[in-house]
């Protein structure tokens, strides 16, 4: 039964039409190396930045701009023309949470607890304009109208007040009246005995047919760091779910592409190579077993397809960020039965490889292997065959009791056939 099942999975990842792993023409990436933003087009790579050091580089929906952020007190948001190679000012101090709308060329930010959204036309940024106050987080709604948000909760002498969730289109203008009420979290989540208090929410993602939205509950700062909570809300705000305990890692969740079925790495305690297993959900069923081998653990996930998911997976360890933590290699699993298969051999000299990323466009799997403060990029067919570097040395995202955000130094963006469109491949 296992072999069959492997074979399966060998065969499914082939089956897909592919161009070879060796031709990135269609694929572009923004990076960080040495503190500034790089570019790299097909064989071809450009520094876009200068001065302070930047992060956070994302694509806009049609591949022609690169937004980042700039400074390490009060970050400034610039947005770059890869068409005319100049850049240009969206904001010049305190910005954060930027976010490209998912069909157009409209910029979101935030400046503090103001959201706010510019439009980024050929001649360059329009004046930003306040959306909403007092958001905590958010996320563009699928059709790019307007916003989910939410409102963190407040201590009052009465006690805390409830976290909220907002539907506020593009042009509130912070006007409250066109601001409407999806739902009020509880006061405090509980699930299979770890209880938390509902303080605020990290950004949501939509399942594949929009009638669903999953999102992490999480308590105050010090608390979040060992135990925030995995939830799902109905589209219409009426069916509320917590589906298990994890950690505050936005990218430690994710639907399937075509199947309202969701990932996520659960488990608490801030040491990622501790306790951290891949399970999967959905709206109508309880969270799966764990996916993931005794003594192992996973981290960062990517769907292949309906039945496939690839992690980065390594031993289990009990000892914390004094020690070097143990290596990690990307796996294959097989949806339901979790039969897993290595798809890259044992990285050498404590590196580690991390972030998976499908490239739909192109059938072709990206990851980084890191090591200390540097990484590489790497290509390869689903399957792990043909593997290669495709770029050499970029900024490793800082590190925290092992996890990192892989989308502070890199963003990928694939070009599709019909004029110029774009698939969006990191937030």
């Amino acid at each position: 039964m296992l072999l069959r099942a492997l074979l399966l999975f060998c065969l499914l990842l082939v089956s897909v039409p592919t161009s070879s792993a060796a031709d990135s023409a269609s694929l572009s990436a923004a990076f960080i190396r040495d503190g500034f933003v790089w570019i790299k087009q097909g064989t071809t790579e450009w520094k876009i930045s200068q001065g302070q050091p930047c992060t956070s580089p994302c694509w806009s929906p049609d591949g022609r701009w690169v937004a980042y952020l700039q400074g390490t007190s009060k970050q400034q948001l610039y947005v770059y023309d890869t068409k005319t190679k100049r850049t240009h000012t969206v904001y010049s101090g305190g910005a954060s949470q930027i976010a490209w709308a998912p069909d157009h060329n409209t910029l979101a930010f935030q400046i503090g607890g103001v959201l706010n959204v510019s439009d980024i036309t050929p001649d360059g940024p329009t004046p930003f304009r306040n959306v909403a106050l007092a958001v905590d987080n958010y996320s563009w709604q699928p059709d790019g109208s307007g916003f989910l948000v939410s409102s963190a909760a407040c201590l009052t002498p009465a006690g805390w007040t409830n976290p909220k969730l907002y539907t506020v289109p593009t042009d509130a203008k912070l006007d409250p009246k066109k601001v409407q009420l999806l739902y009020t979290l509880p006061n405090e989540i509980s699930k299979d005995g770890a209880t938390i208090q509902a303080i605020g929410t990290s950004s949501f993602k939509w399942s594949p047919d929009h009638s669903w939205i999953a999102f992490i509950v999480s308590p105050t700062a010090s608390l979040s760091m060992d135990s925030d909570m995995l939830c799902i809300v109905s589209a219409d705000g009426r069916t509320f779910r917590v589906i298990g305990e994890m950690l505050n890692s936005d990218l430690w969740f994710a639907w399937a592409p075509s199947e309202n079925r969701l990932a996520y790495i659960a488990g608490g305690g801030r040491y990622a190579f501790e306790n951290k297993k891949l399970r999967l959900s959905s709206p109508t069923a309880v969270p799966s077993a764990p996916l993931t081998p005794d003594g192992y653990v996973d981290r960062d996930l990517t769907w292949v397809s309906n039945t496939h998911l690839v992690v980065s997976r390594a031993k289990e360890s009990k000892l914390f960020a004094s020690t070097s933590p143990p290596p990690s290699r990307l796996y294959g699993v097989t949806i339901p039965g979790g039969v897993a298969r290595a798809l890259t051999d044992t990285p050498m000299n404590g590196a580690s490889d991390i972030a998976p990323v499908y490239l739909p466009r192109s059938n072709q799997l990206a990851w980084q292997r890191a090591r200390g403060t540097e990484a590489d990029v790497w290509l390869s067919r689903p399957d792990g065959s043909v593997p290669r570097i495709w770029i050499n040395r970029i900024d490793a995202a800082p590190s925290y009791y092992g996890r990192s955000r892989s989308d502070d130094v890199l963003s990928l963006y694939e070009r599709t056939e019909q004029a110029e469109q774009s698939t969006f491949l990191l937030p």
